[in-house]
């Protein structure tokens, strides 16, 4: 009996002691923060550094608006009133066209400059595109975001609002991220996750501080424009320091 004892007390001391498993608790995880006063004091730093070069950007996007708005009411006008061919109206289409291109390659570099500014991590995962692929990659990833929101308001309002914060910086991710543009929805989504009733707060502020832009005559747009990109900027970094992303499909370079 002694024997047997000793025997498999033996066996028990080498048995592992059983250690219990689980998901980490949600107290080991710290909550995101999303700190909007400091986004915009860090866009208001990175704009009066490059102030002359935020402004000129912005003196040729507010040109093209008012190309685009003119040209577009003219082919309205024709379109309504059709007489004399459709040659004008076609080429006024064609400038409308340009200049809405260019409206959009403006949000572009306004947001290359900032996400070379402001340096983030995951730099194995990224790329600088160069600027028409950029705006591409930029314009393809908010119809897909645009959509999506779309989709979640004609279902319920809710899917539509949240899913209008968990897109909001996809647009921003695929002008670096090296995944396939719709791969960056994905890559927003983890980044705004536990904040997207806090981004909704900064889009909010991004009304009134616009407005005031606006009453100055518009002419304060040619700083307040730039600083809300910037801003945003300013936010998708701050999300991706507090986020750990998991493995992503890469895109290869040529």
């Amino acid at each position: 009996m002694a024997g047997r004892t000793s025997k498999t007390a033996g066996k028990s001391s080498r048995m592992p002691a059983r250690v219990k498993t689980g998901k980490p608790s949600s107290k080991s995880r710290r909550p995101k923060t999303l700190p909007i006063r400091a986004a915009f004091g860090e866009a208001f730093e990175v704009f009066n550094e490059h102030r002359a070069s935020f402004l000129r950007r912005g003196a040729l996007w507010a040109f093209s608006l008012l190309v685009y708005g003119i040209a577009r009411a003219w082919v309205g006008y024709f379109l309504h009133h059709p007489s004399g061919g459709w040659a004008l109206p076609a080429a006024l289409a064609v400038v409308a066209l340009a200049a809405w291109v260019f409206n959009l390659g403006f949000q572009v570099e306004i947001t290359r400059l900032a996400l070379r500014k402001i340096p983030g991590p995951h730099r194995a995962m990224k790329a600088d595109f160069a600027l028409g692929l950029g705006i591409g990659r930029y314009f393809q990833a908010s119809v897909l975001s645009g959509l999506a929101v779309l989709a979640g308001l004609v279902l319920l309002v809710v899917p539509g609002l949240i899913a209008g914060a968990a897109f909001s910086v996809a647009a921003i991710a695929a002008l670096e991220y090296r995944v396939k543009t719709w791969h960056s929805l994905a890559v927003s989504a983890e980044l705004t996750r536990g904040v997207r009733i806090k981004l909704w707060g900064f889009m909010l502020a991004l009304v009134p501080f616009n407005l005031v832009g606006l009453l100055l005559l518009g002419v304060g747009l040619l700083v307040t424009v730039p600083v809300s990109l910037i801003a945003w900027v300013a936010v998708y970094r701050d999300l991706e320091r507090q986020t750990k992303l998991p493995k992503l499909k890469l895109i290869k370079l040529r």
